[in-house]
């Protein structure tokens, strides 16, 4: 008995569709400017995508918090680190990564939002103080430096403060800094939306420089996932699958070759 060659595709989509569900996902991308200096006239675009199946994953993850040190709970280092990786192609100095990674989080629009993990921000392109300072922490700390989430209960606002061998030579002015079991941590504000002008580290915005900033740290972010975002320099191109069966119609008991 033969069966028609549309019975056949329909059996192997089903097939396809069970056995490889990835292959059908989504992936959503942002691009993002970046200059070689804070004053300076190369600019990079960097590309970021992320898999729908992995921004489904922190979806459904639990978005509750039950005190202020569930905050180090949404820095996510390991699935943002190919961002960090890019990032360190065009900086060598500490001080010019992380005002790479604020030109980035400055780039993302402002909206009052739950709260999200970052790859969520990053995908649905939007976010606050918060959510900013999560994307912001989870770079710097991808790249190895000693950072930490800043929490203006009294202003309602949080930052990063991260520390650096010597004092950050771009900060227009006084450089600000938190100091915790003695180390000084350079305040980097995640807000201003403007990413080629904005905020520098060791920058502070005038209503923070005598509010109290309670200082938490990072031991209890997440270490490890089943996945990362992808980052390139390159354009992403698009990719296909060319599906060959033979035979074009199949015989009862027979063998198909699927290739």
């Amino acid at each position: 008995m033969r069966k028609p060659k549309t019975l056949l595709l329909v059996i192997v989509f089903l097939i396809i569709f069970y056995l490889l569900p990835q292959g059908f996902s989504e992936n959503y991308s942002q691009s993002y400017q970046l200059l070689d200096k804070p004053d300076g006239s190369t600019y990079y675009g960097l590309n970021v995508t992320v898999q729908q199946s992995f921004y489904e994953y922190y979806a459904e993850k639990s978005h509750s918090l039950n005190s202020h040190s569930d905050f180090a709970k949404f820095v996510t280092p390991y699935a943002l680190k190919p961002i960090a990786d890019c990032l360190l192609e065009i900086y060598t100095d500490d001080e010019d990564f992380v005002n790479g990674v604020l030109m980035i989080v400055h780039q993302i629009p402002y909206n009052e939002t739950p709260v999200k993990y970052p790859v969520e921000t990053i995908v649905e392109n939007k976010g606050d103080c918060d959510l900013f300072s999560y994307v912001a922490a989870s770079i710097v700390k991808a790249h190895g430096l000693d950072v930490v989430l800043l929490y203006y209960e009294s202003q309602g606002h949080m930052n990063i403060g991260v520390s650096l061998s010597y004092v950050p030579h771009d900060a227009r002015g006084q450089a600000y800094y938190v100091t915790y079991n003695n180390i000084r941590y350079y305040v980097a504000e995640v807000t201003g939306g403007d990413w080629q002008n904005g905020w520098r580290v060791g920058e502070c915005p005038d209503k923070l420089k005598n509010a109290p900033a309670q200082v938490i740290t990072l031991e209890n972010c997440e270490q490890t996932t089943y996945g990362q975002v992808s980052a390139s320099y390159e354009t992403l191109a698009s990719s296909t699958i060319s599906l060959i069966i033979s035979p074009t119609y199949l015989i009862q008991g027979g063998t198909v070759t699927l290739s």
